[in-house]
């Protein structure tokens, strides 16, 4: 999951390569006669969040209050200008907060909607939308909203992964053996690379035991479970 950083860090940074969140900036500043300094705004330093209704609800978010940052960030919209990336970054972290709560509906309307309103971090917006729609069982959907993270950005290896588990949930094992391949063949050192090796396993047999739709769950097959138990331990 996130954290308040991603719309809270220091505008002072420069923003990095794909391995950095970009952060959202303030609005522009109103042209000013060319040849004459631009005055010091102490507020292109300042992270989100700094006063009001909105801070307290940062404040929420950060102590793992979800059911309160919810509340509070709503309640923040209300008096937040509509135009603004202060806005956008509270209706995500509103949306962290639901999802947070199991709130996969009402969170990933808000996730789908800020892919196109926040393109800043389109990646994690559709990330997020996919896994919103993979806890709901909406199994396509998951597929298409991950296929809308972004190539060589952060959250690509789990928006994978997602995509995977929906295609598995299908049934569709020879693509989601397919997927998993390339998986390991990209992302060789992943913080999962276990598990991928048991799902591997496990679409492996299936595949090959032509197996198709309507049958039972990944669980129900013990021998991709034997042979990715030794898969695991030589990971």
């Amino acid at each position: 999951m996130l954290s308040l950083a991603v719309a809270g860090a220091s505008f002072a940074q420069p923003v990095g390569g794909d391995d950095e969140v970009e952060v959202p900036v303030g609005e522009p500043t109103a042209p000013h006669p060319a040849g004459k300094p631009v005055a010091f705004e102490r507020a292109w330093l300042e992270p989100f969040f700094q006063h009001g209704a909105a801070k307290a609800a940062a404040e929420k978010f950060r102590g793992d209050d979800w059911a309160g940052a919810e509340t509070g960030f709503a309640r923040a919209l209300k008096s937040l200008p509509r135009s603004g990336d202060e806005r956008l970054a509270a209706t995500y972290l509103m949306a962290l907060a639901r999802a947070n709560q199991s709130n996969w509906a009402d969170a990933g309307k808000l996730f789908e909607q800020l892919y196109d309103s926040y393109p800043k971090l389109a990646p994690y917006h559709a990330y997020n939308a996919a896994r919103c729609r993979l806890r709901r069982n909406d199994y396509l959907g998951a597929i298409e909203w991950a296929g809308k993270v972004a190539k060589g950005s952060v959250p690509e290896a789990e928006a994978d992964l997602i995509r995977v588990d929906a295609l598995r949930s299908l049934n569709r094992w020879d693509e989601a053996l397919a997927a998993l391949d390339s998986h390991l063949e990209r992302f060789p050192g992943g913080p999962r690379h276990a598990e991928v090796l048991y799902k591997k396993a496990e679409a492996t047999e299936r595949a090959r035991a032509g197996q198709g739709g309507g049958l039972p769950g990944p669980e129900a097959q013990p021998g991709a479970r034997e042979l990715a138990t030794g898969l695991r331990i030589t990971a």
